[in-house]
């Protein structure tokens, strides 16, 4: 990661793609229009230096920005935001 940390915003993002959302759900999920979801990704990409979602993801879970509880996945963050499947096998 280079020196600029990831916005709160952009966190919480990567958090809802890690589920598996895509950029419609994510926005309605988070009250934002999937074009400012995707501009938060661009923003991230390059903070993380990832290559695709996927990266990203696999980035903030290695050093710790999100990490796996159980079944959750939380968002490391000054205020904890806690993610739950939303369907599928449990």
């Amino acid at each position: 990661m280079n020196r600029r940390r990831l916005s709160a915003r952009e966190i919480e993002v990567i958090a809802h793609i890690a589920q598996g959302h895509n950029n419609q759900q994510t926005g309605e999920a988070l009250g934002i229009s999937p074009l400012t979801v995707k501009a938060h990704l661009r923003r991230a990409f390059r903070v993380l230096r990832a290559r695709d979602r996927a990266h990203a993801v696999a980035i903030t879970l290695r050093t710790g920005v999100l990490r796996v509880e159980g079944i959750q996945l939380v968002a490391v963050t000054s205020q904890r935001t806690t993610l739950r499947p939303t369907g599928g096998a449990r």
